[in-house]
């Protein structure tokens, strides 16, 4: 017992204050994220839109997801992470507010692009924000302590938000759009404005548009190829949030409450879990081995759902694998990123890194529902299988391509 207790206590110690500061914020926030899990039951059930009307509008926010994160990285390296977050907390905030007045198809998708374009630039602002802050030996345990309290969060959102949705889908828009203003006055309160500077992150250069130009994530061939199989990983894990909650409520016969519960013990689990993972693993190998793994993760969790999609303990058993293949992939991921960065365009490296989960947030709704409308969930499974079967090899090639040319960080350029 006393070893499970250091072990924890090893796992969580060290981080520096602002951390746990950017990591309570997020715990804020992401309490009230209430509205994306039940994006695609309410659509079809409360406001009566088509399965294909649905996957449109999650598909939406994906859109405005790409834009507001490619704004929000650019806007971190000129104006800072903290004002960017702040703007896109507030703002994104009251337009939650907005958005439940909206009632038809049309409404709702531009509402949803708007409030997706204002929100989703926190994303790479509060990553850079991270990275700015902690140092390479505790730099991915920052980012899984980050990780930990949006899916604490997540934990709690949607089983209040099951609750709320049995009385009422108007007062989760409410309850988003109130945290998303309360995390933005206690980041201005709290936050220090200007990041201290670390000296393994100090770097002169005389001519910074030049150098900048040099190391834009753009021209970075190796990087860009990571993103595209980030994109990958992510389409097939959205399905979670997209398609797996109408396979709940559709074939499976479980209640607003009962999906929340399920999709809450995602966060559980990496709540509980993640923490301790990263401690043991962060510098036992290369952060793309330990990613292929969380791939592979993914991989089986719907293998089991192509054997038995709606016997409980099948849709438990996917929830659970998902839940470790993301914690085994993502936090490695983000730490991947700030490896191939500097600080000056950490904010764009950042902005193309969260550019792949909103591609994969556009991606993942169409191919989901409309196969689901075309050939049901069954051949949905099949799908993802090859699909996941796909991101893996890609994975497996470029760690091979990574150890064959033994590229490091950001010294190396493909």
């Amino acid at each position: 017992m006393k070893s499970i207790y250091t072990l924890y206590k090893n796992a969580f110690s060290g981080l520096p204050r602002n951390i746990w500061l950017l990591a309570f914020i997020m715990l804020i926030n992401r309490s009230g994220t209430m509205v994306l899990p039940f994006m695609s039951v309410y659509l079809t059930h409360h406001l009566h839109f088509s399965v294909v009307q649905s996957g449109i509008i999650l598909s939406l926010f994906g859109a405005g997801s790409v834009v507001g994160a490619l704004i929000g990285g650019k806007l971190s390296d000129s104006w800072g992470c903290k004002q960017v977050q702040l703007g896109s907390l507030v703002l994104g905030g009251m337009l939650f507010l907005v958005l439940v007045l909206a009632k038809t198809f049309e409404a709702v998708a531009v509402m949803v692009v708007i409030t997706a374009i204002a929100s989703e630039a926190l994303r790479p602002a509060n990553a850079a924000s991270v990275a700015n802050f902690c140092t390479p030996e505790t730099r991915t345990r920052a980012y899984s302590l980050s990780r930990l309290s949006n899916n604490l969060g997540f934990a709690l959102g949607p089983t209040l938000g099951g609750i709320m949705a049995h009385y009422s889908y108007e007062w989760l828009f409410v309850a988003d759009g109130l945290t998303c203003i309360s995390a933005g006055i206690l980041l201005q309160i709290f936050l220090p404005k200007v990041p201290p500077t670390h000296a393994h992150d100090t770097l002169h250069v005389a001519d910074q548009k030049e150098f900048k130009r040099k190391n834009s994530p753009y021209r970075d061939t190796f990087f860009v190829v990571f993103v595209v199989l980030v994109s990958l990983y992510a389409t097939g894990f959205f399905q979670f949030f997209s398609t797996l909650p109408l396979h709940y409520k559709l074939n499976c016969g479980l209640d607003e409450f009962s999906i929340g519960l399920l999709m809450s013990l995602n966060g559980v689990v990496i709540v509980l879990v993640e923490m301790v993972v990263v401690y043991k693993l962060q510098h036992k190998s290369e952060p793309t081995r330990i990613i292929m793994v969380g791939v592979g993760l993914m991989l089986l969790s719907y293998l089991i759902l192509a054997v038995e999609a709606q016997a409980l303990w099948a849709i438990v058993a996917y929830v659970l694998i998902i839940s470790f293949s993301e914690i085994l992939a993502m936090p490695f991921m983000s730490s991947f990123v700030v490896e191939r960065s500097r600080p000056s365009t950490r904010g764009q490296y950042m902005a193309l890194y969260t550019v792949a989960y909103s591609v994969a947030h556009i991606i993942s709704p169409i191919l989901g529902t409309q196969l689901v409308e075309w050939v049901g969930f069954a051949m949905l499974w099949n799908v993802l299988i090859v699909f996941s079967l796909v991101t893996l090899m890609g994975f497996v090639m470029l760690n091979a391509f990574q150890r064959k040319h033994q590229i490091v960080g950001n010294e190396a350029s493909v």
